[in-house]
């Protein structure tokens, strides 16, 4: 496990260049041409939390929810900008979702 909050912010971004890499591929292998897959890969918000929230309840991690909250209070807010905020927020969400329906 990454140990800084800059690091598990960091493995965040990697997690979603990984859903968007997931999704280049599927529609690689559905025989879409490359402007057409460009198109789809920036695909709205609302999908990118369904999938991520699809992916979270695959990993079974009991202690994300507490880890997010940790990254949000732990990290300062200029590390927060951009993707990492982007992304940070994303996984909030879907974990939200997820409580929300437990």
């Amino acid at each position: 496990e990454a140990p800084l909050p800059s690091e598990k912010v960091s493995l965040l971004v990697t997690f979603s260049k990984c859903i968007e890499l997931s999704i280049r591929h599927f529609y690689t292998q559905q025989g879409a041409s490359a402007e057409r897959i460009e198109q789809l890969a920036g695909f709205p918000a609302d999908d990118f939390v369904a999938i991520t929230t699809y992916v979270i309840t695959r990993l079974n991690r009991e202690t994300l929810l507490s880890e997010l909250h940790l990254l949000y209070d732990l990290t300062p807010e200029y590390d927060l900008s951009g993707s990492e905020g982007y992304c940070l927020t994303n996984v909030c969400i879907a974990m939200n979702f997820i409580m929300q329906k437990s």
